[in-house]
């Protein structure tokens, strides 16, 4: 049975974080990512048929697993995983759920290596917006962070570069995941593609 009121009490907990440290600077990795990855998690769990109390931990583990990027960005998932832990701790939740969550949060650095079912559901839904329509402009708003937190400017076609060159790497995990987003996904590697070679010919 999913302990409701621990969830209400994360959802609480991440949302004042963010919204009281949220940066001007933070276009892409702030609320609305987060309760995307949040849905998507559920959607994800529930479609693979995994149970109540992993519903429960892996709902937990989307919450809190880009709350270090409030603090840091290189590395963000290990402060993450702190903040995660710390607050769970102080809830008395136990030790061995503590560490299913923290392993799930550190399960979506970038290469993402996954060992376990929860794991690759948390992974899928941090980028399933890479197998959505509205991806390019995702795209854009990560850009914009990027720029403005990174002091680097990228030109289109170097960013369009570095965008299809992550997303022709990248794969998906769960058989729910690969069906639902990935015939979108190389729709969006083929539009980039176009542009790339628009801008090359230019």
């Amino acid at each position: 049975m999913l302990n409701i009121e621990l969830i209400n009490k994360v959802e609480k907990y991440v949302t004042d974080l963010i919204l009281k440290i949220q940066s001007d600077k933070k276009f892409y990795h702030g609320m609305i990512h987060t309760l995307d990855v949040v849905k998507v998690s559920k959607e994800i769990a529930i479609a693979e048929s995994v149970t109540e109390s992993d519903i429960e931990l892996v709902t937990i583990a989307a919450w809190f697993h880009d709350t270090g990027y409030m603090f840091c960005s290189d590395g963000h998932e290990e402060q993450s995983s702190l903040i995660a832990r710390e607050f769970l701790e102080k809830e008395s939740y136990p030790s061995d759920k503590i560490n299913i969550i923290v392993q799930c949060i550190n399960a979506t650095a970038i290469p993402q290596n996954p060992s376990n079912l929860l794991e690759e559901i948390l992974c899928d839904a941090d980028l399933y917006h890479l197998g959505m329509p509205d991806s390019e402009e995702r795209s854009k708003l990560l850009r914009k962070e990027l720029e403005e937190t990174g002091n680097k400017e990228f030109s289109d076609i170097e960013w369009y570069k570095i965008s299809y060159k992550f997303i022709r790497n990248h794969s998906y995990f769960t058989p729910y995941a690969n069906k639902n987003f990935n015939a979108q996904k190389l729709l969006n590697l083929k539009k980039l593609e176009s542009k790339i070679k628009i801008l090359e010919i230019a």
